[in-house]
């Protein structure tokens, strides 16, 4: 997902031991949120509507994050997770670049407006 001037598309999200993401949720349904697991201890996990899934090196897990989510470290080593925001596959070329759009336009609204 490519939208001029934000980002991040593409992150690493390390968590600390004994760590929890409280429940939040995204913005907006034009993404899908993809969670590659790098390194996974014993005891991290993430739900999304309240189904957890268990992390596994490797097995991807992905949802629409405008649905109330958390994720957990309840060991006592980092876990680390690379972060994909991929376009939500329902939409429509325009629909993509109407929503990039809207993005800068309200990224640049809030940025003049923080001044």
């Amino acid at each position: 997902m490519h939208v001029r001037g934000l980002g991040p598309e593409v992150m690493f999200s390390v968590l600390a031991p004994d760590t929890h993401l409280l429940p939040h949720h995204g913005v907006t349904n034009t993404r899908v949120v993809v969670h590659l697991p790098l390194i996974v201890p014993r005891d991290c996990g993430v739900a999304c509507r309240w189904r957890g899934a268990r992390m596994a090196r490797g097995r991807l897990v992905f949802f629409d994050d405008t649905f109330l989510h958390e994720a957990w470290n309840r060991s006592d080593q980092t876990r680390v997770v690379l972060i994909i925001d991929c376009w939500n596959p329902h939409l429509t070329d325009a629909e993509r670049a109407a929503s990039a759009e809207l993005m800068v336009s309200v990224a640049e609204f809030d940025k003049q407006a923080a001044t």
